[in-house]
């Protein structure tokens, strides 16, 4: 078993608010789930309207496929995000050798 996880860092453009903020990441999210099967949250700066950090992981039997996953999904979040918000930072890494627990 495999597992992917990466860290993506957004700087919202032109949020006021948390309420602002939500509505751009829950749905960003809602999207990110349902087209790629990946476990997503908002990792920091849950409190900081301009500022979000979304974790996200995928788990596989290859790790190539897994980081081939997040890769996408980090693509798909540079795509939908275009004019609302900036990619920062990607930060990804592929954990393997599980298959002995």
């Amino acid at each position: 078993m495999n597992v992917a996880v990466c860290v993506v860092t957004l700087s919202l453009i032109d949020t006021h608010s948390l309420k602002e903020k939500c509505g751009v990441i829950q749905s960003l999210m809602t999207r990110l789930r349902a087209r790629y099967n990946v476990s997503l949250a908002e990792v920091e700066a849950q409190d900081d309207f301009q500022q979000a950090v979304l974790g996200l992981s995928c788990i596989n039997t290859a790790a190539s496929h897994a980081q081939e996953t997040v890769d996408s999904a980090v693509r798909f979040i540079e795509s939908e995000i275009v004019g609302r918000a900036e990619v920062v930072d990607v930060q990804t890494e592929v954990l393997g050798g599980f298959d002995e627990l």
